[in-house]
């Protein structure tokens, strides 16, 4: 699997401003990560009747943290 990665910058505008930077970040899914697209292609038609995944419990699924300031 080929993950990329990227530089997360989140800048508040205060006085001083507030600048907070996370590197090697990855995007994540909310029902994970896929089939390459060429393997989901090929495969989709032989997945269709698969049941749904159990849905991630709610204190796992929070990515982004709330401030409180």
């Amino acid at each position: 699997m080929k993950r990329k990665s990227f530089t997360l910058t989140i800048t508040v505008f205060t006085n001083p401003p507030q600048v907070a930077t996370y590197h090697r970040a990855i995007k994540v899914t909310v029902d994970g990560p896929r089939e390459p697209r060429s393997e989901y292609t090929h495969t989709r038609a032989h997945t269709v009747n698969k049941p749904l995944e159990a849905p991630v419990a709610p204190h796992r699924r929070s990515a982004v943290a709330a401030c409180t300031c």
